[in-house]
């Protein structure tokens, strides 16, 4: 299939024509308009700001107020339709001082978000918030797996054991039979057995360590050394190794939504070195989560840990199986209650842990959650879950089978209080999604998921097809979100300029110790070029130059590419545009293409069908010269 000549797209002389066009925009024109990465990055909803391949505008209409009002599709976390509405990064309307004291009755202070007024001081003013995501996945990377006799000779063997008991619980308590299940930073699987005990019927599992979650995959296959399980797992699963706190994870697990319950164990803290990592964590849980929901988890308890800091006589605690060390520039030890994220330490734990880990102030956490539509269902420390779940006969025994206080039979039957100590670090907690559980809510599409998953199973980052990317003004900010973008032009110099705009916007403030975003992969090609698999294909501002004959094959193909998801705008058909039309054609202007194309919506959705697609999206846009119709269509 080839773009007809006379297009502004399609050929060599066409392209000089959509330079031109371009070209006559002022330098203080194109700095006015906005990036186009705000519909794609909420799913498909109208925001007020423009989205297109090429130059587009906001313009402030009526018709797009109608969209304004709509509420928001769950998936996005109740975040305003209109971008330029959203709060600044850096400030949260709902944050009291740092709750950073001696609770004098444990829960109770957690949960009434008491504080200290004289433990507030400014950090240093330059100091900049540091990523080290890339630290934590190569470090759990490089561990090796232990066979049964190496775990069961750990100095803290029995607090495994114990965190595995509070996890067992958490999942019997939360988990139904034939749930779906999201496993954030699952790690190696270990928690797989326990899922399967509870009778779930789906798994995704998802970690930015690479090393982690293969050795996952094998121990859901049964093909480890170490593992020591023998049937197979009762639920299909599917894995994918990615940083969860950066990338929008519904652009990948939309289709595998909703699901009913999300685990985070020991790992939630790491989202807290900024606080857009924070929200993009919460923002992952809500927009999968059913309403009714569940999200269970551990973590660190920071009133613990800034406790015992202000205990210790230096920066560093600690005792025989583990330590904990602050930077010199908190030697006050004092925290600025305006900027709870970013609060960095460096924790070792014998057998486990080296690597950086961030205070999470658990009211802040809690109130953060809120925004995002959660509810607060329980959080406990350690050992007092531990002496509240002990009570139930059905506990005791599962403490008895994993072993956790000992079996009598080793020399060291229980936890050391070195062991206990460690406990004491950390809590447990239980978010529950907003609203009312849907009884007619549709499963979630398990076909995805296998029952024996290959190394190429695993699935690595988001791609993006930008089809028709102009000078970058989506796969830019794509990019920046964390999407592994492929993008194209049939102009050489626009892409050109693409590439430059990127070198500048996703370099310009690299920090040697944050891990950089991807490059788009730029190209200059026609959409009969464009070739391979992407999870979205984003074709904006380009069906103008086609006429629906070579529309309907032009759709095809893009289908063809797109694994879950095919986003186009398109000029509607309509008595007043197709006036405007037939008005423009008698003012000709070197700088106008030669033609432009109107389609009809029903024309539209036709070829679409063909291609196997369903419409679930429909909104407007707003382009330079008129409003287009925007559709968002996935597998039949």
């Amino acid at each position: 299939m080839r773009a007809p000549t006379s297009l502004s797209l399609g050929s060599s002389a066409d392209s000089s024509q959509k330079d031109a066009r371009r070209s006559d925009v002022s330098d203080e024109e194109q700095r006015q308009r906005v990036p186009v990465a705000d519909l794609l990055a909420i799913q498909g909803m109208i925001p007020s700001g423009p989205l297109g391949g090429g130059v587009l505008k906001t313009k402030k209409r009526k018709i797009l107020d109608i969209y304004r009002k709509q509420k928001l599709d769950q998936s996005i976390c109740s975040l305003p339709v209109n971008m330029e509405e959203v709060p600044p990064v850096t400030q949260l309307s709902v944050i009291e001082p740092l709750a950073f004291v001696v609770p004098d009755s444990e829960e109770e202070a957690i949960l009434n978000d008491k504080h200290n007024p004289e433990g507030d001081a400014d950090f240093l003013e330059d100091e900049s918030t540091k990523i080290f995501a890339r630290k934590v996945a190569d470090h759990y990377s490089a561990r090796t797996n232990q066979t049964l006799e190496e775990r069961e000779a750990s100095p803290i063997i029995h607090l495994k054991k114990l965190n595995n008991w509070i996890k067992s619980v958490l999942i019997q308590l939360y988990a139904k039979r034939g749930d779906a299940v999201l496993g954030l930073a699952c790690g190696k699987g270990g928690d797989l057995i326990k899922w399967d005990k509870a009778n779930v019927g789906y798994y995704v599992g998802i970690d930015i360590a690479d090393g982690s979650i293969e050795d996952c995959r094998t121990c859901y296959n049964g093909e480890a050394d170490h593992h020591q399980r023998c049937k197979k797992f009762s639920f299909p699963a599917r894995l994918m190794c990615g940083d969860c706190y950066e990338v929008r994870l519904d652009w990948v697990l939309e289709d595998d939504a909703p699901f009913d319950v999300c685990s985070c164990q020991f790992a939630m803290h790491y989202s807290w070195s900024t606080e857009a990592r924070a929200r993009r964590a919460l923002a992952n849980v809500s927009a999968l989560l059913r309403p009714g929901g569940i999200f269970i988890g551990t973590m660190p308890d920071a009133n613990v840990i800034v406790k015992k800091l202000r205990e210790a006589e230096g920066l560093e605690f600690g005792n025989s199986v583990y330590w904990i060390r602050f930077d010199e520039e908190l030697s006050q030890k004092k925290f600025k209650s305006s900027d709870p994220f970013g609060i960095k330490y460096k924790v070792h734990l014998e057998d486990a842990v080296d690597c950086p880990e961030w205070i999470v102030p658990f009211y802040v956490s809690k109130a953060l959650a809120e925004e995002y539509d959660f509810e607060l269902v329980f959080v406990k420390k350690n050992h007092i879950f531990v002496e509240e779940y002990m009570k139930k006969p059905e506990f005791i025994e599962l403490m008895r089978r994993l072993g956790a206080l000992g079996d009598g039979n080793q020399d060291r039957s229980t936890l050391s209080p070195d062991e206990w100590e460690v406990a004491y670090l950390y809590l447990a907690f239980v978010l529950r999604k907003r609203g009312q559980p849907d009884q007619t809510r549709k499963n979630p599409r398990r076909d995805k998921g296998k029952m024996h998953l290959t190394k190429d199973d695993i699935e690595n980052g988001v791609t993006v097809c930008d089809a028709g990317c102009g000078t970058g003004c989506l796969s830019i900010p794509l990019a920046k979100e964390g999407a592994v973008v492929s993008a194209s032009d049939i102009s050489a110099s626009i892409v050109a300029e693409a590439q430059k705009q990127a070198q500048e916007e996703l370099f310009k403030t690299k920090d040697d110790q944050s891990p950089a975003p991807v490059m788009p992969k730029f190209e200059v090609k026609d959409l009969e070029s464009l070739d391979g698999k992407y999870d979205t294909v984003v074709c904006l501002d380009v069906m103008i130059h086609y006429s629906q004959s070579k529309a309907d094959g032009m759709i095809a193909h893009l289908a063809s590419v797109a694994e879950n998801r095919l986003t186009l705008s398109f000029a509607s058909k309509t008595f007043y545009y197709d006036l405007l039309k037939r008005i423009g054609e008698l003012f000709p202007r070197p700088s106008k293409a030669t033609r432009a194309y109107l389609h009809a919506e029903a024309d539209v959705e036709k070829a679409l069908q063909k291609a196997g697609l369903k419409i679930r999206k429909r909104g407007l846009i707003a382009t330079q010269f008129y409003f287009a119709k925007l559709v968002e269509a996935v597998p039949a």
